[in-house]
């Protein structure tokens, strides 16, 4: 249990870094631990102090909470319910966390209503929860899910008692004295467990890959690809995963929710540890409709750009008119 210090906390002063302000205090009001604590704004990457820094390089999180100078939590709330194309949804910004060994917690429905032209039910792509599992397995980190309730007509509770189970997590993590695997994080990854368990019944479907991913044989694959010539490393690596995605040229600016998904695919069928080189296989993203200039134009490899996600972890990018072996490509 965190016991007070001079400065108020064992291991120096709590800080929370938001988003913005709003998130910042609303984090705060969790336990009464947090009230005192100082809140920052988390800024863009190069602006934030040094241990905090790394932590938005992929992407920026709702909130990191630092003891001293060191960040011990990272916490992420979404209104959206992760299926379809959105599956991937900041999942980047959480990955970060977990591989700097950094607990993440992602607060988000599970199934909701989604409204508008063709509102219905939404319900969580299970595959969410094997990458969280994945993710936390291989970085020995937790990594968490925590459902946002609804109410009978699926509808977001928002009375205020749905930060309940959230306030508790919270609370457990403080009370375990910020310790990375606290007892409560071991129960909830059981229940994600479970759930998973639950939903694959329901729904077998989400137990295999979509049809825009496939593992193929690399050797064979690669007779297919006119532009193959420079991609000859990734024979070093029996299979290969195609994550497919037919982006237009005129709407490949993207990053969210491919680069987070890209992450959801390489932990959950390809990675065999926390580097982006622990790989059984090669992860392959592959964009037919776009030629490379066009790509690399509009989404560049530069540090200061959120587009650098793209080059994080896939050993090949394959466009219309050329391929690419990308850093990662090393086994």
């Amino acid at each position: 249990m965190i016991t007070p210090g001079r400065d108020g906390h064992a291991g120096g002063p709590l800080t929370i870094y938001g988003d913005d302000f709003h998130e910042a205090r609303w984090f705060s009001r969790l336990d009464p631990r947090l009230r005192t604590a100082t809140t920052e704004l988390l800024l863009a990457r190069g602006g934030n102090p040094v241990d905090i820094d790394p932590l938005v390089t992929f992407d920026r999180p709702d909130i990191v909470l630092v003891r001293g100078t060191k960040p011990v939590l990272v916490f992420e709330k979404m209104r959206e319910v992760p299926t379809g194309h959105n599956v991937g949804q900041r999942l980047a910004r959480l990955v970060r966390a977990v591989e700097r060994g950094i607990p993440a917690i992602k607060f988000f429905p599970f199934d909701a209503r989604k409204h508008g032209l063709h509102s219905g039910m939404c319900n969580l792509n299970a595959r969410v929860l094997l990458a969280f599992k994945r993710m936390s397995e291989l970085n020995r980190t937790p990594m968490l899910a925590l459902s946002w309730p609804v109410d009978r007509h699926g509808e977001l509770v928002e009375d205020g008692s749905e930060w309940s189970e959230v306030a508790k997590l919270v609370k457990s993590f403080l009370d375990a004295g910020l310790n990375p695997w606290w007892p409560v994080a071991r129960s909830v990854m059981n229940q994600m467990e479970v759930e998973y368990r639950r939903r694959i019944a329901i729904h077998p479907g989400y137990a295999e890959l979509p049809d825009s991913a496939v593992v193929v044989q690399t050797a064979a694959w690669l007779r297919t690809v006119p532009s193959a010539t420079g991609l000859r490393p990734l024979l070093n690596r029996a299979e290969s995963l195609i994550y497919t995605m037919k982006m237009k040229p005129d709407k490949c600016r993207r990053e969210d929710p491919y680069t987070g998904t890209q992450f959801l695919y390489d932990y959950s069928y390809c990675r065999t540890g926390p580097v982006a080189s622990d790989k059984e296989r090669n992860l392959v993203l592959r964009f037919p409709l776009i030629p490379r200039r066009i790509w690399e134009s509009k989404n560049p490899d530069y540090a200061e750009r959120k587009s650098s996600n793209w080059y994080l972890t896939a050993n090949a990018m394959v466009f219309s008119d050329s391929a690419v072996l990308l850093r990662t490509s090393t086994p």
